[in-house]
């Protein structure tokens, strides 16, 4: 009796072994960003967004909310509600330009000082140094394959915003 499988259900055993190594490797990313967001609560009383925004406007200076959209890249209604929950926390506060009164600047206050240097490191600066290790070929690799992912995954149906950055395209790779 021959036990050797027929050649129609080699890309069916092909997708099921490296198929569900994607899918349990997404669901290990989604389980290590959880954790880390929750450590990042406790710890600090704060959620990850929230730290976001406070290191990015600690290490910046004082940004439009316009000027913070881009640099976290969130969404303006997303980051109004971080906002307001940063400044009922009093470790932000809005305060009108000067020189033009339409304008309004975010400040970290002393206290978000204080918190955004005791702050731990944020899971996306860890990654992005680990990134920073890998040759230019693997990076380009991983941008390429999860870019594909996310079309594979009928990301349509989420818009991309404005400020979210152009995707990496192949001839960028060719020296």
């Amino acid at each position: 009796m021959n036990n050797e499988k027929p050649a129609e259900d080699v890309p069916g055993q092909f997708f099921r072994h490296y198929g569900e190594r994607i899918v349990w490797a997404l669901r290990r990313i989604n389980r290590v960003m959880d954790v880390h967001s929750r450590f990042i609560n406790r710890s600090h009383r704060i959620t990850s967004p929230q730290m976001l925004c406070l290191l990015a406007l600690s290490k910046r200076g004082p940004l439009t909310l316009g000027e913070l959209a881009k640099t976290v890249n969130l969404g303006f209604s997303t980051l109004t509600g971080i906002i307001d929950r940063l400044e009922i926390k009093e470790l932000v506060r809005r305060k009108r330009s000067d020189q033009d009164r339409r304008k309004v600047f975010l400040h970290v206050t002393p206290e978000g000082e204080r918190l955004s240097c005791s702050a731990p490191v944020l899971l996306q600066d860890k990654l992005l140094i680990a990134l920073s290790e890998l040759s230019d070929l693997e990076q380009a690799t991983m941008a390429l394959s999860l870019e594909r992912l996310v079309q594979l995954i009928d990301a349509k149906d989420f818009p991309q915003r404005e400020n979210d950055p152009e995707p990496v395209r192949t001839e960028e790779l060719t020296p």
